[in-house]
């Protein structure tokens, strides 16, 4: 990509970023065969990025409000957008990690899937916990 665009880019994630990013906090979590928890060896650590979060009061995973289901099946899912020039740290996040979405009233996550193939941000697609 030449510099100019790459420059763009740059300048667009910050003022997407001033208005819209919300502070995560990442609690890393040792998954294991053995042992699941918080991991000892990597401490929480803050993150910001835009959260997009799906509508939380479905109640069907047909998307209305209908409660004709026998069992309740929670279908909402969210992605956190970070910018890996500004926040270098979101490398280090792995899958099953726990997220808490400090700008939201402490909503809890846990990161499901993680897509470092876009040119300008990592997405981290997460689920309510």
């Amino acid at each position: 990509m030449p510099p100019l665009w790459r420059d763009r880019l740059a300048r667009v994630r910050r003022a997407v970023d001033s208005q819209l990013a919300d502070a995560v906090t990442v609690s890393p979590q040792a998954c294991s065969d053995y042992a699941n928890g918080p991991d000892p060896e990597r401490p929480p650590f803050p993150l910001a990025g835009v959260l997009v979060a799906g509508e939380g009061d479905q109640a069907s995973l047909g998307g209305t409000n209908a409660r004709s289901w026998r069992a309740s099946i929670p279908a909402g899912e969210a992605e956190l957008h970070v910018d890996p020039e500004a926040w270098p740290t979101v490398l280090e996040v792995r899958q099953g990690d726990h997220l808490t979405a400090d700008d939201r009233g402490g909503a809890p996550y846990e990161v499901l899937r993680i897509d470092r193939s876009q040119r300008n941000r990592i997405i981290l697609r997460l689920g309510a916990r």
